[in-house]
């Protein structure tokens, strides 16, 4: 199960990532995915008049589009919740598919997927609810709101904000430890998940965007050390009651609502691609940092905690006593470049389309999204069992909401052809300082490619095109349902940036790039001559004692230390993919265990050197 949560951002980042391989017995009959379940509830609740969606498709017929547009998709999901609504106002709502297909347990009412990283909006209306009632300042050092030194790994002497939190760029690396425990007798308390857990700070605050899980839980413990109570028990008394979200539960093993534990047991989660359809079972998780993506409930719920954060004009609604903090939660705290368009806004990340919109999205085993356009009031709630569901979760914002081409910011405005933006590209949301730093090399990487288009250019690891629309604004296609902006700009090093919704995408220069995977490729070359040589020595030592010779003549101090060197390589190359990259690319890293390795490595390492110094010795007399 660990390998889950890598699956599923290397999924839904198909232009941006090298996909990880996953071993799960796969279904017996995948047709019965492609069965259509007409449990749907696909009604028109209200009129809410002649007008149409940014899309241009009218209110009146949306329905029909949704209905038409979750039919042509039925192939490609397990299960799939939808609603869309203006306001207050339901417009469509929908069930299909199954919760569990081997069994064929019809998606309903009752089912519940898990929010993932949706849960980090009761983050942030939590901290907004404080900031409020004057008991949070969003400019103030968050170490005011912390129990004395609790930062270890700070490089940057400067203050961190709850803005920089929101924004995703207080400077976190991501993490390296695995943060799921096995089952609940493994988790531990808020304070010491984050301890435990704490990544380098890599970038100096405010100047990199790089999601951050950690960054998002540290603010729910200031908001449990502000407020005084649990962080549980203050989401619970603040936003689900007064909301009356009965059926949803945000403590990590689902301890705080008995009704959803129950019903999480009957929902499984799949795994659906082109050429693969894969079940992954129940595939519950017990997150440490749970306040970053442990919410799990109904669709109805999370529809009404998004209809929460539409209140209408002149109102705070339920979560606020102010409407103004409402607005300003809706206000940007962020923005692509020096471009005054939207990135974040209070952690609600935005999306531009046709109109810009705001939310947030989230991909465990479950994929789910709440989108809204805060001028019309058009939202929308889409949750799948589904790791990585991009058909759906995108496409459906898409046909809501639009193509960027046609925003107002961009369409009919002329613009220069783009500048060479081919190149490797690695992620800022990756791990740069310590042993793990060698992940940024392995995964993560979005190679472009100039095409005959100059203002177009070929993601060449996996499908993905990215196009220029405007001035340093261009849309990538992952050609399954997401298109996104990605704004370019140039960073404080001269390198080109590409920033996208929740990460800086930055272009490697070509020479240090290529001299640390070159090392890398080089350290597998020698592995693999060291195991060569191995081999066809073990082969000539049977095939001597088969023919019963003596290899006395040949057994002196270079071949032994040789041999012993081989095998010394061999040892490294095994032990650093057992025990440090096989555990990175799966999300299982132990912290006591990676430092025993890394010794481990070190001494291999110094014995190694010893060897070939011995070597070259013997080699010059």
């Amino acid at each position: 199960m660990k390998s889950i949560k890598v699956l599923a951002a290397t999924v839904i980042l198909l232009a941006v990532c090298t996909q990880p391989v996953l071993r799960v017995g796969a279904l017996s009959d995948p047709s019965m995915a492609l069965e259509s379940v007409e449990n749907e509830q696909a009604d028109e609740v209200s009129d809410p008049g002649e007008d149409a969606t940014p899309s241009g498709i009218p209110y009146e017929d949306l329905p029909g589009a949704m209905d038409a547009f979750v039919d042509e998709r039925a192939a490609t999901f397990a299960s799939l919740s939808v609603e869309v609504f203006r306001g207050q106002e339901t417009i469509y709502s929908r069930q299909a598919g199954y919760a569990d297909i081997g069994n064929k347990v019809a998606a309903d009412g009752n089912t519940v997927y898990e929010w993932a990283s949706v849960s980090k909006l009761l983050i942030w209306v939590s901290v907004m609810q404080l900031f409020e009632q004057g008991k949070l300042d969003l400019d103030t050092d968050i170490r005011e709101y912390l129990p004395d030194g609790f930062f270890r790994k700070l490089a940057y002497d400067e203050p961190i904000t709850m803005i920089h939190l929101m924004n995703h760029n207080a400077g976190w690396q991501e993490t390296v430890y695995d943060i799921e425990a096995e089952d609940h007798s493994g988790l531990v308390d808020p304070e010491t998940a984050l301890r435990r857990f704490e990544p380098a700070q890599a970038y100096r605050p405010g100047t990199v965007t790089a999601y951050s899980n950690w960054g998002s839980s540290l603010a729910a413990f200031i908001v449990q050390e502000v407020s005084g109570e649990e962080y549980v028990s203050y989401v619970h008394r603040h936003i689900l009651e007064p909301l009356q979200m009965k059926h949803t539960s945000v403590s990590a093993d689902l301890s705080d609502n008995q009704w959803v534990s129950e019903q999480r047991q009957k929902i499984k989660s799949y795994l659906i691609t082109e050429d693969q359809f894969i079940e992954l079972g129940t595939a519950q998780q017990f997150l440490m940092l749970y306040p970053a993506g442990a919410a799990i409930g109904t669709m109805d719920d999370m529809v009404i905690f998004a209809k929460a954060l539409l209140a209408d004009d002149g109102e705070g609604g339920p979560l606020f006593e102010k409407e103004e903090t409402l607005a300003l939660m809706k206000e940007p705290t962020s923005y692509f470049g020096d471009s005054g368009i939207a990135r974040v806004c209070h952690g609600m990340w935005t999306l531009q389309y046709a109109a810009d919109v705001m939310g947030h999205g989230g991909n465990t085993a479950f994929s789910a999204n709440l989108m809204f356009e805060p001028i019309s009031g058009l939202g929308v709630v889409i949750m799948a069992n589904q790791a990585g569901e991009t058909e759906c979760n995108y496409g459906i914002l898409s046909l809501l909401f639009g193509e960027y081409a046609d925003n107002p910011r961009v369409k009919g405005i002329a613009f220069e052809d783009s500048k060479d933006l081919s190149g490797i590209y690695t992620q800022a949301r990756t791990t740069v300082k310590g042993f793990s730093g060698i992940n940024k090399y392995l995964g993560g990487l979005m190679p472009l490619a100039a095409t005959e288009d100059s203002n177009q250019f070929q993601v060449q690891i996996a499908p993905g095109t990215l196009t220029k629309v405007g001035e340093h604004q261009y849309v990538l296609d992952n050609q399954s349902g997401w298109r996104y902006l990605m704004f370019e700009s140039t960073n404080a090093d001269g390198q080109t940036v590409l920033e996208m919704m929740s990460t800086d995408v930055i272009r490697e220069n070509a020479a240090p790039f290529w001299l640390k995977t070159g090392s890398i490729i080089l350290f597998i070359l020698i592995v693999l001559a060291s195991a060569v040589t191995l081999f066809v020595k073990l082969a000539a030592l049977i095939i001597r004692k088969i023919r019963k010779r003596s290899n006395v003549s040949h057994s002196g101090p270079i071949r032994i230390m040789h041999t012993v060197l081989s095998l010394v390589n061999v040892s490294i190359g095994v032990l650093f993919f057992t025990l440090i990259i096989l555990p990175m690319g799966t999300g299982s890293v132990k912290p006591v265990p990676s430092m025993l390795q890394c010794i481990a490595i070190g001494i291999n390492s110094l014995i190694s050197i010893v060897n070939a110094a011995i070597l070259v010795r013997y080699w010059k007399q």
